[in-house]
């Protein structure tokens, strides 16, 4: 689940009460979950093949990558 946004816009009476045009709050985040049955820690991550393996397995290692981060976001968007 690569990004979602989850929002919700008041309506024009209940916004024009307050002295507004618009007003939108929101809750966005990106990464949350990657369905996939791979071990390591992510299958977009950083890793690299390992080109020195016996056999010519194309073990992947993770010597230096990370893992991709969840982010969140929360907004309010308003117009006056």
């Amino acid at each position: 689940l690569r990004n979602v946004q989850l929002g919700y816009t008041f309506s024009t009476a209940s916004v024009q009460r307050l002295r507004m045009k618009s007003l939108r709050i929101y809750v966005s985040a990106s990464n949350l979950w990657t369905g996939t049955k791979y071990p390591g820690y992510d299958p977009e991550g950083a890793g690299r093949v390992n080109p020195n393996s016996d056999g010519g397995t194309g073990l992947v290692y993770f010597s230096s990558a990370i893992p991709q981060l969840k982010s969140f976001n929360f907004g309010i968007d308003a117009k006056f």
